[in-house]
């Protein structure tokens, strides 16, 4: 997700506001990562992303922790527009390496009706294809 976020127009595009976010995901990752800090694949993985986004390369040098995710999230469909989100995040028990990030539309959105209305252009697209 962390190289998608800072590689990938389409996936930016989705983000309201990409900035706040992209900033966070490096914090978070920051804080996640430390453990494979001397490892080669990830001084790699670092030195590659630094090359490909200049987002990254500003904020890596930074040393920013971010511990606690994400509240909220708005991103852009582009089949249904605007989602607000509200978000938990959960570690994973006995996978220290696993987290688990649960969207609930927010209150007061039309964010669920929209992401009922893309489930049933899934199922019919699904019932198609059979």
């Amino acid at each position: 997700m962390v190289w998608a976020m800072f590689t990938d127009c389409k996936y930016k595009a989705l983000f309201v506001d990409w900035d706040r976010h992209a900033k966070t995901m490096v914090g978070r990752f920051r804080a996640s990562s430390g453990k494979y800090i001397t490892d080669f694949w990830f001084t790699q993985f670092i030195e590659a992303l630094k090359t490909r986004s200049p987002e990254f390369d500003l904020w890596w040098p930074l040393h920013e922790i971010q511990n606690n995710g994400e509240l909220y999230k708005q991103l852009n469909h582009p089949k249904v527009g605007r989602l607000d989100f509200e978000i938990s995040n959960f570690d994973v028990a006995d996978h220290s390496c696993l987290k688990m990030a649960v969207h609930v539309p927010m209150p007061g959105t039309d964010t669920a009706a929209k992401m009922a209305s893309l489930l049933d252009v899934l199922e019919n697209e699904t019932t198609d294809q059979l």
